[in-house]
């Protein structure tokens, strides 16, 4: 998959998952089961938009220490080079702000 594509699946997840407002069950189940299932999509949509993210860079979500690169200093440095270099019109910063 393309960095472009990568880029396209990832916002269209994150999107999603800060879009949902949970699930209607109608009346067959009560509400806290309503509320569990919500929050097990929503962790679910979130986390989703995490792989595609970390696939963008070639990490694996699963890979503790390869996300832990993300919080080094130099590794931030080419994390956002290389979003810079797939998304050079700021397309995802307009995203994000909006």
């Amino acid at each position: 998959m393309g960095d472009d594509q990568h880029l396209a699946k990832w916002h269209s997840r994150f999107r999603l998952a800060k879009s949902f407002q949970g699930l209607n069950l109608g009346d067959s189940y009560g509400q806290e089961t309503t509320q569990i299932y919500s929050s097990l999509s929503r962790v679910f949509f979130a986390y989703t938009a995490f792989e595609v993210y970390c696939a963008a860079f070639g990490l694996k979500a699963s890979h503790e220490s390869q996300i832990d690169l993300l919080l080094d200093r130099i590794e931030q440095q080419q994390v956002i080079s290389k979003i810079r270099e797939i998304n050079p019109k700021n397309k995802l910063i307009d995203y994000l702000l909006s």
